[in-house]
């Protein structure tokens, strides 16, 4: 609770560096933490920063670029970080199970963040971390097949990616070509995927 404490104070974007090594440390206390249960890590985490929203707390968008941060930490540090067979499977593969769910809460808050007013620099770095923290969970698939690959093309988030290409694409600042990069590497990423699965699924030239 202690760490979870600390991000809130070094939520600002000025501390950034000690808010990513928080956040690392916070993901590998998640995952080696037996008493933790995996299938509550993520829930625990959101539900916590959400929770903490008001005067006394912190502010709405700190708390997502909170637990924003911490999502696309958590399944980078997995291959990481050193912890028993047991405990590193029963992580892997309650995150695994979590993926759609996840995925639907970018979706959400990508769509709130859409429609809130103004749409200034602290919305838009937001939207781009969306895409980031997304990227790093379609690493999280429970197959390598065909259904996965185009569940994953068909999922919101995808759409809200290309409509934030769209959207950037002739706006000129750091701001702006953040979002547009992060959103374009989802897409490309999630388009690259399903290309090699469709080609490693036709017959081989030795087979005909």
């Amino acid at each position: 609770t202690h760490i979870m404490q600390l991000m809130i104070r070094y939520g600002q974007p000025k501390d950034r560096i000690v808010f990513v090594k928080l956040c690392v440390i916070l993901a590998r206390i998640a995952i080696k933490t037996t008493s933790w249960a995996a299938d509550r890590i993520c829930s625990d985490v959101i539900q916590y920063y959400e929770s903490k929203v008001g005067p006394s707390g912190c502010n709405q968008f700190i708390a997502m670029r909170i637990y924003l941060v911490f999502l696309k930490t958590l399944p980078e540090e997995l291959s990481k970080t050193s912890v028993g067979k047991k405990r590193s499977r029963s992580v892997s593969d309650a995150l695994r199970k979590e993926r759609s769910s996840i995925l639907n809460k970018f979706s959400s808050t990508a769509n709130f963040l859409a429609n809130t007013k103004p749409q200034n620099a602290t919305v838009a770095v937001l939207r781009a971390l969306i895409f980031k923290a997304a990227l790093s969970w379609k690493e999280m698939s429970l197959a390598k097949n065909i259904g996965e690959a185009l569940s994953f093309l068909n999922c919101p988030i995808l759409d809200l990616a290309a409509q934030d290409v769209a959207l950037f694409w002739n706006v000129d600042n750091d701001v702006a070509e953040s979002v547009r990069d992060s959103a374009s590497a989802l897409i490309a990423s999630a388009c690259d995927e399903y290309r090699f699965i469709c080609e490693s699924l036709r017959p081989s030239a030795k087979s005909k």
